[in-house]
């Protein structure tokens, strides 16, 4: 289980740095289903990579404990 969740994270992590505009279209319909108004900010985009990496490094984690048979 914790190979596949370490998996995931990588890839979900990959995914927020590389297809921005792709989550920016999902963030903005999302608004636009709230009634709320949409601005792409520099921070959003900064926040997206920083979230990416976070998920990557923890995916990296929960992969090298399962390789290495942690039972947690």
């Amino acid at each position: 289980m914790l190979g596949f969740i370490g998996i995931l994270l990588v890839a979900g992590g990959l995914y927020r740095i590389i297809a921005k505009d792709r989550l920016w279209g999902f963030t903005e319909w999302l608004n636009r289903s709230k009634g709320v108004a949409s601005d792409r900010t520099e921070e959003w985009d900064m926040m997206q990579s920083i979230g990416g990496v976070l998920a990557i490094i923890v995916g990296i984690v929960l992969l090298v404990m399962f390789f290495n048979g942690s039972d947690v």
